[in-house]
């Protein structure tokens, strides 16, 4: 694999992710970074910054994500009140 075809990977996958969380459908292979790359050539460097950055915006858009999801769960087990299951006849 050359450094084109794994920002060509990374983008795809940037953009599966973005397109799960306005969907709430994420599912997203684990990345493994390939052997053998090399050095990143100097006229990639600007697309891999975007990528990078792009990567970041999202890491903070999952945690929020996930920060709602556990409140979520943590309020849907929460006890709640039964309603009263008495009537006052007294008059």
């Amino acid at each position: 694999m050359q450094w084109a075809e794994l920002l060509d990977d990374i983008e795809r996958r940037l953009s599966a992710v973005e397109q799960g969380l306005a969907t709430g459908t994420l599912a997203v292979s684990p990345f493994v970074m390939p052997p053998g790359l090399g050095p990143l050539p100097a006229h990639l460097e600007e697309r891999a910054r975007r990528a990078l950055e792009r990567t970041r915006a999202m890491e903070g858009d999952l945690e929020v994500a996930s920060r709602r999801t556990a409140e979520a769960l943590r309020l849907s087990r929460a006890p709640r009140r039964s309603p009263a299951a008495y009537v006052d006849t007294v008059v």
